[in-house]
């Protein structure tokens, strides 16, 4: 096992050194409705190295047996129609998934993509159908959205949540809501509606402090959003107000920029597109943030992955590491993918991370060849800096003396 002292020692000393990586690590849920599914997205790769993997990564079913009593887990919709509804929300340091067919929200742990909770919306304060969820994780609470109303409740581990914030009226001169989520960096709501608006104000505000017409006027994109708009998240790992919208058929990246105007959000090897085509199949409904770590490149022996979430803090942050020969590990870590791919011929192997700057290695640790967790829990903020991008993989020295490599990981420190 590598300790995760360790490791965090030397990328505490690297990271105060170094300047943020412009890359950003982070992956991207949405849910169709209409087929039961849970889509995570990343990428979708792009430029001269293809990197990152996607666009889908990951994907699971949320149509699942009931697990509380003769409460209803959600079960398929159709997301379309004058006002969308269903979406889904992620609890980013629980690694938890909220998803919602607007009348009943279900609870799902990402590791085991399986139902742990589910509760009837009409009880929390607000009628059905429910069109957003928002994770806050400052109060640990799920913001809920009608067309009309939001209102807030405090998961407890159970199937029946506390209320914490009672039905309050959208600010006047919106449209009617069909996304919201929770900026952590300042604790306002944000919402997306019908008329192609992204708006944001603090909860029980009578106005909004801004509105920004995302639909028709996005540059840079081959395909511009129509109304209504189906989902938005915002982006924890960036240090501005960034975020993702979509019409459920194509997704946008954006930034707010002021004076009620939003534009693409800067790209980069990890997020190569300002906008791209939704994953084959029905239309998205709602979109969420999660601090995953990306997958990019191909090693010749080891598969690389993150698990848990990369915020600060974590205790569940880590990686999994399988395939290739067993003998002893090497974890290799920098502030930048190498594209092209290093291959060191003497010894086959192929260097996933930049070796010119700041970089270093962890090691060695035995390594069975099998499914092996290397845990790193990660500290609060400021032990770590936010929004810095960390790029890794293993090399693995065999019994016969060959080196074995694996695919690349980067991940991003985030707010939770």
């Amino acid at each position: 096992m590598i300790s995760p002292r360790s490791f965090l020692s030397i990328s505490i000393t690297l990271v105060a050194l170094a300047a943020a990586a412009p890359a950003r690590a982070q992956t991207l849920y949405a849910v169709q409705g209409l087929n039961g599914l849970v889509k995570e997205m990343a990428g979708p790769p792009g430029g001269a190295c293809g990197y990152p993997d996607g666009l889908v990564v990951s994907h699971f079913d949320y149509v699942q047996a009931g697990v509380c009593g003769g409460l209803p887990s959600p079960v398929p919709f159709a997301p379309g129609g004058f006002l969308p509804h269903g979406d889904i929300a992620v609890d980013r340091q629980r690694d938890v998934l909220f998803v919602t067919d607007g009348a009943v929200i279900g609870e799902y742990d990402v590791s085991t993509q399986t139902l742990v909770a589910s509760y009837l919306a009409l009880p929390l304060g607000l009628n059905s159908p429910l069109t957003g969820l928002g994770w806050d994780s400052t109060n640990r609470w799920l913001w809920i959205c009608n067309g009309s109303e939001y209102a807030a409740l405090q998961p407890n581990g159970t199937c029946a949540p506390a209320l914490q914030v009672f039905a309050t009226p959208a600010p006047a001169g919106l449209g009617l809501l069909t996304d919201i989520d929770c900026d952590v960096k300042t604790g306002e709501l944000w919402v997306c509606d019908v008329d192609g608006f992204v708006s944001r104000f603090p909860p029980g505000a009578a106005a909004v402090s801004n509105s920004m017409a995302v639909t028709g006027v996005l540059s840079g994109c081959g395909t511009l959003l129509n109304v209504p708009l189906t989902g938005l998240a915002l982006d924890p790992s960036r240090p501005g107000p960034a975020f993702a919208v979509t019409d459920g058929l194509t997704v946008a990246r954006l930034a707010e920029y002021g004076g009620g105007f939003a534009g693409g959000a800067p790209t980069n090897l990890l997020q190569p597109d300002v906008c791209f085509a939704a994953p084959a199949g029905p239309l998205l409904a709602g979109l969420a943030f999660a601090a995953h770590g990306v997958t990019y490149g191909i090693g010749n022996g080891t598969l690389l992955r993150t698990r848990g979430q990369s915020t600060l803090p974590s205790t569940t942050f880590g990686f999994e590491a399988e395939g290739g020969p067993a003998g002893h590990l090497f974890l290799l870590y920098g502030f930048g993918p190498s594209c092209p791919a290093i291959v060191f011929s003497a010894h086959a192997i192929l260097g996933q991370i930049a070796f010119t700057g700041l970089w270093g290695l962890v090691g060695p640790v035995n390594y069975a060849g099998s499914k092996t967790s290397l845990p790193v829990p990660l500290p609060a903020s400021p032990a770590l800096p936010y929004d810095v991008s960390v790029w890794v993989q293993t090399v693995v020295q065999g019994p016969a003396g060959a080196w074995v490599s694996s695919n690349g990981v980067a991940f991003t420190f985030s707010r939770p």
